[in-house]
Formats: structure tokens, sequence, C-alpha cells
């Protein structure tokens, strides 16, 4: 039985891992059991190669008083990028991810720092992970 149904579109860059994320997926107070994802149709177009100089100077995840991820952005470039979608995943011991959430930073300056969070509602996560990936993505 199909809950609901959602569609889109994404651009994806060669060699890119990308989080496709959906949230706040309206469920009518059923409990999932599975999810489906499926490609319909493929559209290659050619773009300017887009080169992220952008690591992750450090990550830290706090439990108390609310599950946090806090990171540190380092634009390692000499000029400004823009529109950049952060993601974050949280996997437990056994490697399947458990909580994920995302945000946009409008523009990092070059060779800035910049911090950045994500956070869950209290007691949404109860156990400290045992992994967290922070991808970026250029929103172009």
């Amino acid at each position: 039985i199909v809950i609901t149904f959602r569609r889109g579109t994404v651009r994806l860059m060669p060699r890119e891992t990308l989080l496709i994320f959906e949230p706040n997926v309206e469920t009518s107070n059923r409990i999932p059991a599975r999810v489906s994802f499926e490609i319909q149709s493929l559209r290659w177009e050619r773009l300017p190669e887009v080169n992220l100089e952008i690591s992750i100077a450090q990550k830290q995840f706090t439990l108390l008083p609310k599950p946090t991820v806090h990171a540190t952005l380092h634009n390692t470039s000499l000029f400004e990028v823009k529109n950049i979608e952060a993601s974050v995943l949280l996997y437990n011991a056994e490697g399947n991810v458990v909580a994920v959430s995302s945000t946009f930073v409008d523009d990092i300056a070059g060779e800035e720092k910049r911090d950045i969070s994500f956070s869950w509602p209290i007691g949404s996560i109860n156990i400290e992970p045992a992994r967290v990936d922070i991808l970026l993505h250029p929103s172009l």
C-alpha cells in the first residue's frame, strides 16, 4: 500500500556522493515498512566543473541538552563559494544511517571558516552515533 508519493529533480556532479533528503513526509499516522526510490528519467547536461575547495575542519556530536552536530567549514580557496547544501548523516554501530539533517550555507568567503550546526528534537536520538559524515553539495 502506497502511503505517499514525492517527485523531484536533483543535480549530481561527477564523482559526487549526494544525500537525497525529503524532510517532513506526511504519513497520516501510518508507519512505513519501507521506502522505494526510483529514477524515472535522466537528462545529461554539460556543466562547468565545480570543485568545492571546502573542508570540514572539525565536527562534534553532543547528545545533551538536545542532539546536535557542530561543524566548522573551511573554504581553502581564495574565492567566495555560494549556495552550498550541507547534510549530516549519523550512523549506528551496524553502519546504518539512523538520523539525517540538512542546512544551507548562503556563502562562504575565500579562506573563511564558518561554523554550522544541525539539531534534532530532544529525545529523538538516545545514543552517541558510531560515525558522523557531512556531505557538501553545490546548489547550481
